[in-house]
């Protein structure tokens, strides 16, 4: 969350993403519980050719 640790409040940050609020606090409550790898980017939805 290099954002808000640069100084950008959550309003910014959510902007920039395109996520809710409660995204964001989300995001910092891991960041600051040091579980930095809880925020990589992982696949969404069912796996391609699964319906």
């Amino acid at each position: 969350m290099a954002t808000l640790v640069a100084g950008r409040d959550r309003e910014d940050v959510a902007a920039v993403f395109g996520v809710s609020l409660k995204a964001v606090d989300g995001w910092w409550a891991k960041w600051q519980a040091g579980r930095s790898g809880a925020l990589v980017i992982r696949p969404r939805g069912k796996p391609v050719g699964v319906h």
